[in-house]
């Protein structure tokens, strides 16, 4: 188990709310604690929407690059 302090807990509370997931945390004489292979669930949710984040980026900019041309600045006001 590994101990939590506030900030520690509040980090994980905002991760939790924006990726719509259940941590575990256990409360322990009113200290706060974590087990280790939950920690690692939550750090490769992560790496999960980082990388649907990466392809978003890479299909916007697709998306850029075929529809979208400069003006050339002849026809710029």
């Amino acid at each position: 188990m590994i101990k939590l302090d506030d900030y520690d807990c509040k980090l994980l509370d905002r991760v939790s709310n924006k990726l719509n997931l259940k941590i575990d945390i256990k409360v322990i004489d009113y200290e706060f604690y974590i087990k280790g292979e939950d920690l690692l669930s939550v750090v490769d949710e992560l790496y999960d929407e980082i990388g649907h984040l990466e392809e978003r980026i890479e299909d916007i900019e697709q998306d850029r690059d075929d529809n979208y041309r400069p003006i050339p600045k002849e026809q710029q006001i």
